[in-house]
């Protein structure tokens, strides 16, 4: 649904699934994380602002956990 509403804007998705904590035996912090590479901020806060709303309402039919959101820019 990302990639439909937010079209060009969105370059990458990946998808993470948490099966381990660090320490052996340990669970993992999150269930899971999606990682969406924009063209820059302005064309994630354009795209998600026009379609943020339905995109949050959507969340509760995969899940009840409370998403984490955290905006970052990837360093190389």
């Amino acid at each position: 649904m990302v990639r439909e509403r937010c079209g060009a804007a969105v370059k990458a998705v990946t998808v993470e699934q948490g099966l381990a904590g660090g320490a052996p035996g340990s669970p993992a912090a999150f269930a899971a994380i999606a990682h969406i590479g924009f063209v820059g901020l302005a064309e994630l806060q354009s795209a998600l602002g026009a379609h943020a709303a339905e995109l949050m309402a959507d969340i509760p039919n995969f899940t009840n956990v409370e998403p984490v959101l955290q905006v970052s820019e990837v360093k190389m």
